[in-house]
């Protein structure tokens, strides 16, 4: 259900954008490229984490094996995108959740408290994330182009376990909670009705932490407004610090639609 309804928001959303978009393009000059797409990406989640408390050990749990996660969902994503020639101001925001429930064959400590084995536990698990970002295109000849991209990506991960027999157990943890800065490249070849698009932007820490979004697309114009892209993406997410650790892998196809002008 929740799924459904933030569906029909972003539906809304998009809407209510291009009216604005096609609003402003009026009377905007017209150097300005205002465009704004919609997404639905059917992805595939591996993940699994270790939360300790202080002096308590957290377990090695697997959110899909252990937890009975379902791995699989789809996710809307709105994305907007104001250039004026070379450069180019990008914002996209994405709202993720899984869900499962599992009787768990073993004990399973997280945040603190201690899942017991066979106790029913019900697992939430979430993944927000903004990006605003600039990009200059170091070279762009009739849609074909090669540029950098500087991005701020905000994330909110989130774990929430509960078992309804064990008193306490409604534990909800913040994993990751962060802004963080990515550098990238983006490239497009093709004719102008028929491209290909690829892009990857990310940032590491060494072994500790490292973050990596990598998107490839086939994009299809049919009107001079209206661009049809299927593609690919992948984000990867590990973080290991102070007894916790985090690896975080989101892959899947994603069908878009964009508008502009």
């Amino acid at each position: 259900m929740r799924s459904i309804k933030e569906f029909k928001v972003f539906l809304i959303a998009v809407v209510a954008f291009i009216g604005l978009t096609f609003g402003i393009s009026s009377t905007a000059n017209a150097l300005v490229d205002l465009k704004v797409e919609g997404r639905y990406w059917y992805s595939t989640l591996e993940a699994d984490a270790k939360v300790s408390d202080g002096s308590i050990i957290g377990t090695n749990i697997n959110f899909v094996d252990d937890l009975g996660v379902d791995a699989t969902n789809g996710f809307p994503e709105l994305r907007a995108i104001i250039g004026l020639g070379s450069h180019k101001i990008r914002y996209s925001f994405i709202q993720l959740e899984w869900e499962g429930d599992e009787t768990i064959s073993q004990d399973i400590n997280f945040a603190g408290f201690t899942y017991t084995a066979t106790a029913s536990v019900d697992t939430t698990f979430s993944v927000d994330m903004h990006s605003l970002g600039y990009e200059y295109d170091i070279i762009e000849v009739i849609g074909n182009k090669v540029g950098l991209i500087a991005e701020l990506k905000y994330i909110d991960m989130n774990a929430n376990l509960e078992a309804s027999s064990l008193a306490g157990s409604d534990q909800k943890d913040s994993l990751l909670k962060f802004p963080l800065p990515t550098l990238g490249v983006v490239a497009q070849v093709g004719i102008p009705i028929l491209f290909v698009n690829a892009e990857v932007t990310g940032i590491s820490l060494g072994e500790k932490a490292y973050f990596v979004d990598a998107d490839a697309s086939i994009n299809f114009i049919p009107l001079p407004l209206l661009t049809i892209s299927g593609g690919y993406r992948l984000i990867n997410i590990h973080v290991d610090y102070d007894d916790n650790v985090g690896n975080i892998n989101i892959a899947g196809p994603y069908l878009a639609l964009r508008f502009g002008f």
